[in-house]
């Protein structure tokens, strides 16, 4: 496929530009235009606005610019879709500079932005979406310019502003007369609000006196005499609000951006710059937003993209010119997420208070030999562990949760018997213990105190460097170069709620056993009364949580005190234990003692119930520098991921007559530099027909269309006597040859059974090694022409073809996690695994054509277009694979294609006045037999329309109006309609039973946007504007439940067969309201009316 592609391109290449050059030689192509039109050819290329048409768009956030072109639109987040295709991966760039996250640059600063959807430059990729590229403001002139506006809706409000300062230091003049200026360009974007996903769905919130009652008396007696019932699961109507804005739904952000220009040697610039993230996110919790909003997590980030820029020209002669620009970047992201007060302090997360443990002796009658010397009807030690009473002393880290201990131990305060004898007895009664969390209420919200169950911390670093060499001969534009990047990846998360019970079950594990090999014998009146055992010392089972543990207090590793790790005080640095005695004693601590380093890495990874997860970070959570691939398996280290990528690209663009052609090539190449597994259906070597028939031990006949490279499947896996079946890749044949597709036939009483190579390795330790199982992985090299073709007719007719193809590389579960793979039985079973071995996508995008200037600089736009993905990320089933079957992701072998129409009718204004606007509608045709591979709306249309008056000297109005009061007034709509996106539907409530892709709600959506220039002297300019977005405040649906096809019921409340198990909740009435009030999910619907008011001044 990719062969067919290089070789038309290369052969249009040659074609096209011999016969050109031919032809070119008594050629003179003219270089005017009338002032009044535009040329037709240039029109819908690309979108393009200059600061002056960004300041009258109807939309503020620079995400969302793209939603002028064709077949744009958008669903939650900030993720445009362009002909169905998300906008993902790094695809902004500003001034060459490569940037992950764009949405909040500061939009003032922009001197020109571009959007290329149908084709880009050939040295920009590595998206298959759409690529925006922006240039800042030039330092040819002093300004400062400050922008300050306010959002305010029903349900959100916010401020934002930013300052530009551009200072131009000196100039001087290049040979060929042009200016090469020094300056100083310093900008920023401040901007908070109280919610970051307004929704028009109007909601309900506990009252602040129900949730003030809770937080404090969160259980109520069961009136049984033991246990507690949550208040949180009585509640009623009367304990409700309206909620106007999402409490803790907040994010506060600062977004700098600096470069500095230097004219140096002959014909040079020099730019350096920097764009950064400073931003603090309160992170929306569904699961929180009733009772526990207080816990949401805090999400910070701090990201800095900083490029150095060269570029140089030169002009040999009249014919030819040369230049070549140098473009180096080092970008830096780092992300943290965990609890707004506790952050990374661990131990804090859950932590309710101390609990004190009274212990006793036990003792039964028995017979016990010592020394020889039986004794009879004596009593025995049996146990040093019998609690008769837990003491409590509420911490104020978490007041929330210590309300729930606090208040059971209220309720049966002269009761202890039964109650908090032991920490059991609290679990079970409705108290909580370290670590330990509330019950949710009736499984739809958390309850109050619930706190943040983990932290996470991204690190990501990148440098890029691209070299472009540019020719200008006669009519030709040749374009050489490249582009390398190098990511490194890593990231660490920890379940700090469970460290609790980690440590509850490590820290004295070594110390349960009674030593029975020396008894101690007691005396009473003259004889043998009592024997006692003290607690035998195994340093086998000790932990060296334990042992560090005990360092780290000062006592013996080998000693015998039973730690009390849930009575520790960590205001007054105390703990207590039990000596070998039996007699209870407190130590003092050390500040902090408890520490992430005192476990090791096995310990956390807990046996395949990890509490963490990690590359690139130790498990403590400190940033470690290894490169050993293959180092997990020895200390359980993980290093980063590393995946580079490069790209190399040629083009020529011509001019003949009214023939413009650019034809390119860019290959891209991508690395994991990851380990992948060397058979996606086996973590062991499975012998191929060949060499199962040389070895000789099973004696059977293989088919004839069995290749000898065929694997080979058998009745067990140990002594096997007989071929069930074979695999040719993720084809399964039956033992007589035959295709099948359900390989659970070859279980023949032990499971699926492969004829291993070494079936006594049954796990990825002792005698294994990283070769049985694991490869490097196989760089991928994808061939991307790009071809465009357009002729223009006497200026009013336009033919075009374009072809252009792209790649996205695998940025989400493609890492190596050696953690799954040796602890594959838990994993496998619980979760879909990472798959390094992800290849990068590829779109081909064809259009053509034809443009027609019907009326002035009024043209319309007639096209067909087809746009194809291949290796398309889908989740699939391993089925049959050893040691069992697992989900992960991979590449699709199946392209999807889409076919479709494209019109586009656009007015453009070449006076800088009076009307402008434009319409563009896409229907796409689907494949029917992969509606849901990707998210296609079938039918888009996107229009804007706007006047602009103009000032003084180009005032474009009616003459008989006061038109001194419409100098610099412009007025801009924006509408769009849109088909709503499928769905599967389907005719029950758990949506296990399918009937059909159905489609979400239509769209519509209207803005608009009033400003006006006003001067305020001769170099003081004053910008008063007006932006309301959802102008009549359409309630947008963007996703619905698939029973009821709405996006507030989903058919559980009102279904026949679920009405018994709703009355036999607690409280049937409190289940049936918080039931209905889980069904909201902001997710689904689109913004409420947002009214942006603003002024901006511009010295």
């Amino acid at each position: 496929m990719m062969n067919y592609r290089l070789f038309f391109t290369l052969a249009v290449w040659m074609i096209a530009g011999l016969g050109v050059e031919l032809m070119a030689q008594d050629t003179v192509v003219s270089s005017s235009k009338s002032n009044s039109t535009v040329s037709i050819a240039e029109i819908g290329n690309s979108l393009h606005f200059s600061q002056s048409e960004i300041r009258r768009l109807t939309f503020q956030k620079l995400s969302s610019f793209g939603m002028m072109t064709a077949s744009a639109y958008q669903l939650k987040g900030d993720n445009t879709y362009y002909y169905g295709m998300a906008s993902e991966g790094d695809n902004t760039y500003i001034n060459g500079m490569q940037v992950r996250d764009a949405s909040n640059f500061p939009v003032r600063l922009i001197s020109s932005y571009n959007l290329y959807t149908r084709q880009a430059p050939i040295n920009r990729g590595f998206t298959v979406g759409g690529i925006t590229a922006i240039e800042t403001l030039h330092p040819d002139e002093f300004l400062v310019q400050v922008d300050l506006n306010t959002d305010q809706a029903y349900n959100m409000q916010g401020t934002n502003g930013e300052i530009l300062v551009n200072i131009p230091f000196t100039s001087k003049k290049n040979d060929q007369g042009n200016q090469g200026v020094q300056g100083l360009l310093i900008a920023g974007k401040f901007a908070t609000t109280n919610n970051t996903d307004p929704v028009w769905k109007k909601t309900q919130q506990l009252s602040s006196e129900t949730l003030a009652s809770l937080q404090t008396n969160p259980l109520r007696p069961d009136g049984l005499g033991s246990g507690t019932f949550q208040n949180a699961e009585f509640i009623t109507e009367n304990d409700l609000a309206d909620q106007k804005v999402p409490a803790n739904s907040g994010r506060t952000g600062f977004y700098p951006y600096i470069q500095l220009s230097l004219p140096i040697l002959q014909n040079g610039m020099l730019q350096l710059g920097n764009y950064s993230t400073i931003d603090e996110t309160q992170v929306y919790n569904r699961g929180n937003s009733i009772f526990n909003s207080n816990r949401n997590a805090l999400q910070t980030r701090r990201n800095f993209d900083n490029f150095i820029h060269w570029k140089q020209q030169f002009k040999v002669n009249q014919e030819l010119s040369l230049s070549y620009d140098l473009h180096l970047q080092y970008s830096s992201y780092h992300q943290t997420t965990g609890d707004p007060e506790h952050g990374k302090d661990f131990f804090d997360y859950g932590y309710v208070g101390k609990f004190t443990s009274y212990k006793m002796p036990t003792y039964e009658i028995g017979s016990v030999t010592v020394d020889s010397q039986v004794y009879n009807h004596v009593w025995v030690l049996n146990s040093w562990d019998f609690d008769t009473l837990v003491t409590f002393e509420p911490s104020n880290i978490n007041p929330e949760l210590a309300a729930y201990t606090t208040n059971y131990y209220d309720f049966y305060a002269d009761q202890p018997e039964g109650h908090f004898q032991n920490m059991d007895q609290i679990i079970l009664n409705g108290g909580l213990i370290n670590g330990g969390q509330p019950q949710s209420v009736y499984g739809l919200f958390n309850n109050t105190g619930t706190f943040t169950s983990g932290y996470q911390e991204t690190k990501n670093d990148k440098i890029r460097a691209q070299l472009q060499f540019n020719a200008d001969y006669k009519i030709h534009h040749f374009t050489i170069g490249g582009e390398y990047n190098r990511e490194t990846r890593s990231h660490y998360a920890l379940n700090p709620n469970n460290l609790w019970g980690l440590m509850r079950g490590m820290t004295n594990f070594h110390l349960h056993q009674l030593d029975k090999s020396n008894p101690e014998i007691v005396m009473w009146e003259g004889s043998v009364d009592t024997i006692n055992y003290y607690r035998k010392f195994d340093a086998v089972s000790q932990t060296e949580f334990s042992k560090n543990l005990r360092k780290a207090l000062g006592m013996p590793v080998d000693g015998f005190e039973y730690i009390l790790i849930d009575s520790y005080d960590n205001e007054n640095n105390t703990i207590d234990y039990y000596d070998k005695y039996g007699k209870r004693r407190t130590a003092h601590t050390p500040d902090n003692l408890l520490s992430m380093k005192l476990f090791t890495a096995n310990e956390l990874l807990n046996g395949g119930l990890p509490l963490v997860n990690y590359a690139g970070y130790d498990h403590t959570g400190q940033k470690t520098s290894g490169n050993d691939p293959y180092s997990f398996f020895s200390d359980f280290s993980i290093n980063a991921s590393k995946p580079t990528y490069w790209s190399g690209f040629a083009q020529d663009e011509f001019n003949w007559k009214n023939l413009h052609v650019t034809i390119g090539l860019r290959v891209d190449v991508y690395d994991a530099n990851r380990p992948v597994l060397k058979d996606d259906y086996s973590l062991f070597e499975i012998n191929t027909v060949a060499e199962v028939q040389s070895q000789g031990a099973i004696e059977f006949s293989r088919p004839s269309n069995i290749g000898g490279n065929y694997l080979v499947y058998v009745d067990r896996v140990n002594e096997p006597s007989r071929v069930v079946g074979y695999r040719n890749g993720d084809q399964w044949y039956n033992a007589s040859g035959l295709e099948i597709q359900d390989p659970t036939i070859f279980d023949v009483g032990n499971g699926i059974s492969p004829s291993l190579k070494n079936p006594e390795i049954q796990s990825l330790q002792g005698d294994w090694t990283p070769d049985m199982t694991f490869q490097d992985y196989k760089r991928t090299t994808n061939f991307l022409p790009q071809i465009n073709i357009d002729y223009t007719l006497i200026d009013r007719i336009n033919f075009y073809l374009n072809y252009s193809s792209f790649t996205q590389n695998p940025t989400s579960y493609n890492n190596f996690r050696p953690d799954q793979y040796y602890f594959w039985n838990y994993y496998a079973q619980s979760q879909a695994l990472d798959n390094p071995n992800l290849k990068p996508m590829m779109a081909e995008k064809f259009f053509t054509g034809v443009k027609s200037r019907v009326w002035k600089n009024l043209v319309v736009d007639l096209a067909f277009l087809r746009t194809t993905i291949h290796h398309l990320i889908s989740l699939k089933q391993y089925m049959g694979a050893y040691p069992s079957t697992y989900v992960t992701l991979y590449n699709d072998p199946l392209p999807v294609t889409t076919n479709g129409f494209e019109g586009r009718i656009n007015y453009v204004s070449t006076t800088g006045t009076g009307f402008f606007g434009g319409l563009n509608a896409t229907k796409l045709f689907t494949d029917d037999e992969y509606p849901l591979k990707i998210t296609v709306s079938d039918l888009v249309i996107n229009a804007n329309a706007g006047y602009q008056f103009g000032s003084k000297n180009n005032f474009s109005g009616p003459s008989w109006a006061n038109y001194k009061a419409l100098y610099g007034l412009s007025a801009t709509v924006y509408y769009q309609y849109r088909h709503g996106i499928p769905y599967v539907a389907s005719r029950n409530v758990e949506g296990n039973l399918l009937r059909g892709v159905k489609h979400t709600p239509d769209i519509n959506l209207f803005n608009l946007n009033i400003q006006k220039d006003i001067s305020l002297g001769k170099k003081v300019m004053m910008n008063v504007y007006l932006t309301i977005e959802n102008l009549f405040n359409f309630q947008n649906v963007f996703n619905v439940y698939s029973y009821t096809g709405k996006p507030d019921d989903d058919g559980f409340l009102s279904s026949p067969e679920y009405q018994h198990f709703i009355d036999n909740q607690l409280n049937p009435d409190s289940y049936r309201l918080l039931y209905q009030l889980q069904l909201y999910d902001p997710t689904f619907y689109g913004t409420p009316r947002i009214w942006r008011a603003g002024v901006i001044f511009r010295y």
